[in-house]
């Protein structure tokens, strides 16, 4: 960690909230695991069923339950993944609603905890709802619900490639159950990866514009220090210090912008800081 500058003021360290985290994505997968133990019961289900047929000759009951089979399936898949999308959609506002308010809530006692290491007052109030904050809380709801919603199209795209691969291959039961569960498997991954960048991006945001409406335009970048593959620029800002107007650029192939927590996967962290004027004292 560099040295600290005499003229600054250094808060706390705000550490994101694992536990709001968790929490979200445990409701996510909460969706995630009924739409997949359904569907995979209804897939396997149907593929034991007894068909009976009326043809002569085994060619064309072969020819006839190919195409009958394939057509009966994917009247299913779409039952199944029209019934999930309504539900996804009803719940994400929910879910998304209730992880930035954790965020505003957690935002409001780290800042608390952080500035008064800067002022040494005994009451610091960091819960008011400043300026542009609802704005902020509506879009980041607005994309957490877009992230939710996509879950079920993405799982039912490959259900359904799986089921018709396994139609017309013949690869048999073994193998369509392993493809489910692999699936289930690639949108629960997601889900969680949503869950935690998404809690970091909602809670650093919140902090950004609470701190700007308190009078702290400038902050410390910390670098998380985790990782296999640290970006070599978030690992070169650690200890430096930017301006909320002015941040640094987060993406060096887009050129964006932006605060800790940010960019996808960036678990970086920050703290507020206060730049001493000609001899200030505080």
């Amino acid at each position: 960690m560099p040295k600290k500058n005499k003229n600054y003021r250094y808060g706390k360290k705000l550490n994101y909230n694992v536990s709001a985290q968790i929490r979200y994505f445990s409701d996510i997968h909460s969706l995630i695991k009924k739409m997949s133990d359904e569907t995979e019961k209804a897939v396997l289900g149907f593929f034991h069923k007894p068909v009976a047929t009326k043809f002569k000759t085994q060619q064309q009951e072969a020819a006839a339950m190919d195409s009958g089979i394939s057509d009966d399936a994917k009247k299913l898949i779409g039952r199944l993944r029209k019934k999930f999308e309504e539900l996804f959609t009803t719940k994400a506002p929910i879910y998304a609603k209730k992880m930035v308010d954790q965020a505003t809530k957690s935002s409001s006692v780290a800042l608390n905890q952080s500035i008064k290491e800067i002022t040494q007052a005994l009451s610091v109030k960091m819960d008011f709802i400043p300026k542009g904050m609802n704005q902020i809380v509506k879009g980041l709801i607005n994309e957490n619900v877009s992230l939710i919603t996509t879950i079920p199209e993405q799982y039912f795209r490959n259900v359904t490639s799986a089921v018709m691969l396994s139609i017309t291959t013949g690869t048999g039961m073994d193998q369509l159950t392993r493809n489910l569960q692999k699936y289930y498997g690639t949108v629960n991954n997601k889900a969680r990866n949503v869950a935690s960048d998404q809690s970091r991006k909602a809670y650093n945001a919140i902090n950004k514009q609470r701190m700007m409406a308190a009078g702290y335009q400038e902050f410390e970048w910390l670098h998380s220090g985790g990782g296999l593959h640290p970006r070599p620029d978030h690992v070169a800002m650690d200890g430096k210090i930017y301006s909320f107007s002015k941040p640094p650029v987060i993406d060096k192939k887009t050129g964006e912008r932006g605060i800790p927590g940010q960019a996808i996967n960036c678990k970086c962290t920050m703290r507020p800081i206060y730049r001493l004027e000609n001899g200030e004292r505080i």
